[in-house]
């Protein structure tokens, strides 16, 4: 039979034990949570930045076609222009 010593014994190593087991426990779901927070803060970041993206390559778009479009009439002058030189040569 256990007397009153052996009952405070096994009681203070299964506190000691259950002390073992949970800290480290603990330690885990404060990183869980923590990482959980970092991954939610990256996600929304993330979705701004996709955001902006979408607008810039709009933007660019809009660019090159206004590129595309001053080309054009670039060249209409210098067909123009060489039209004109070719005419006073004559």
């Amino acid at each position: 039979m256990m007397n009153e010593s052996d009952a405070i014994y096994t009681v203070v190593i299964g506190v000691g034990a259950l002390i073992a087991v949970m800290a480290p426990i603990i330690k885990l779901n404060t990183s869980i949570t923590r990482l959980t927070a970092l991954l939610e803060r990256v996600s929304d970041d993330n979705v701004r930045q996709d955001k902006r993206l979408e607008t810039h390559g709009k933007q660019i778009d809009n660019i090159v076609k206004q590129q595309q479009i001053n080309e054009k009439l670039l060249d209409r002058h210098e067909l123009r222009i060489s039209r004109l030189e070719e005419k006073e040569e004559e």
